[in-house]
């Protein structure tokens, strides 16, 4: 029942899409929000629980809707009652408010579909027999560790060092080498992190997990330096992710203080990276300034809002479909600087650079980046908006199925903690970037498989595995 209701819900909305008139209509927006609230609500009636008996509300489905919730409806909710001006407090030279139906309507399809593929996953009981984290690969651990060394190495010796240097500048501003080794290193660090959680929380933390942590604490610090807060917070989610989901219950208390708290942090770093200094005491003394801070609904987070509309109202009366085009720019980017070899220069490679033109002009000096929801549209159309959320929604649907069957493989809880902190970050990224950071995930995990067969193979002589195979009678 539950799934048909979904179906007629999103088939509704799709009918809506085609005959909204522009503009910003209240009755329309109450409608979009009073689904919101309803699949925050039925997110929240459903604790996750990956290990038997401990449950969490900090979870990738609520941690999504989350942040969805705050860039795609919250500055439309306070403009409704009065609160604010979604309008009137944007940085830049137009604001495209007569595209304000369309976007809340993709993006309640948005979350809708995203839901509705979470559900069709079947979410099996923890069972209390299983054991934790049993199956754990040393040469995992250690390839893990050597990686984020060298790759800390190399963004050091390559220029890493002038990121932290004067004002903080946006990583469209950098170099492409650079900027690559952020993504990797980050990605790298977020697997450090759910190594060190994960050995942790099951009582058997040895020297390679405490270095993981060691390690991924010190690139976390400076990104924290750089005031990076996205790649900041995807280092630290899989740490807090990790006791949500096997060593504490989190309730509805914790899930607010730990928003509260990412509030905070954010707004430190964004006022300490203003500063004409970087470093540690900075941040402190943000941490105890007296600033006039904006309401999140008025806050930098709000310029996602306007991305989202100008994505949607531009394509396809000023820019085509990209019809796959911006995905594939994207999944490319798996293997570094395959994309510029593939796809040279274009000036409008992804939904980003269309975003950019549009809101700064043609010499813009800083880009203005896209949105999860505006990605998808501007590439696949009205009719991709359901189809990739409903994907995306199983994906995370069938991560978390195989987190619950499989608890005693260290690597697939690991996959799980990266992809809870993918999720909480991606509705203000293009849909590549999941695909690059579950890929390269992937190919670490299975090339460790590999290599510790090899290993095994060469010090486990053939005899010894044939006599252990076929002991005596």
């Amino acid at each position: 029942m539950l799934r048909l209701i979904f179906l007629l819900t999103i088939c509704g909305f799709l009918g809506l899409f085609f005959i909204s008139p522009t503009g910003f209509d209240h009755i329309l927006a109450w409608a979009c929000l009073f689904v919101m609230y309803g699949l925050i609500t039925m997110a929240l009636s459903r604790p996750h629980a990956i290990r038997f008996g401990h449950y969490s509300y900090i979870n990738l489905e609520v941690l999504f809707l989350f942040l969805s919730y705050v860039i795609f409806f919250l500055p439309y909710q306070m403009t409704i009652i009065g609160v604010s001006d979604t309008y009137s407090i944007q940085k830049f030279r137009v604001t495209y408010p007569e595209g304000s139906n369309r976007a809340l309507i993709v993006s309640t399809i948005s979350m809708l579909s995203f839901c509705f593929g979470l559900r069709l996953v079947p979410r099996p009981f923890p069972k209390q027999s299983h054991p934790l984290f049993t199956q754990i690969n040393s040469v995992t651990v250690v390839v893990v560790i050597v990686l984020l060394l060298l790759l800390m190495t190399a963004f050091v010796t390559f220029g890493g060092l002038s990121f932290f240097s004067g004002e903080y500048v946006r990583r469209t501003q950098v170099g492409t080498l650079g900027s690559q080794l952020l993504s990797v290193t980050t990605l790298v660090a977020m697997i450090a992190s759910a190594i060190f959680v994960l050995q942790l929380v099951s009582g058997s933390l040895r020297k390679g997990g405490l270095l993981c942590g060691s390690l991924a604490i010190g690139w976390a610090t400076s990104l924290l330096i750089l005031g990076d807060r996205n790649h900041l917070l995807l280092v630290a989610l899989p740490v807090i992710a990790g006791v949500a989901f096997y060593r504490r219950n989190i309730g509805l208390a914790g899930l607010a203080l730990m928003m509260v708290l990412t509030w905070n942090l954010y707004v430190v770093v964004e006022f300490a990276r203003k500063q004409d200094t970087r470093g540690l005491a900075t941040l402190f003394a943000a941490t105890l300034t007296e600033r006039e801070d904006t309401p999140i609904w008025e806050s930098s987070l709000t310029n996602s809002t306007t991305v989202t509309r100008v994505g949607i109202n531009a394509v396809p009366t000023q820019f085509n479909f990209g019809y796959g085009k911006y995905l594939a720019i994207g999944a490319s980017g798996v293997v570094p600087f395959l994309r510029g070899q593939i796809w040279g220069n274009d000036p409008f490679a992804g939904s980003s650079s269309i975003n950019t033109y549009l809101l700064n002009g043609p010499n813009a000096s800083w880009g203005v980046g896209t949105t999860l929801v505006a990605d998808v549209y501007m590439d696949f159309g009205i009719i991709g908006v359901p189809v990739s959320f409903l994907l995306l929604g199983a994906f995370g649907g069938w991560v978390t199925r195989r987190a619950i069957l499989y608890p005693e493989r260290l690597e697939v809880q690991a996959l799980l903690l990266v992809t809870t902190a993918l999720f909480a970050q991606l509705p203000r990224y293009s849909l590549g970037l999941p695909i690059r950071y579950i890929v390269w995930t992937l190919l670490i995990f299975w090339g460790c498989r590999i290599l510790a067969r090899l290993i095994r193979s060469i010090t486990d002589p053939p005899a010894s595995r044939t006599s252990s195979a076929h002991p005596a009678e």
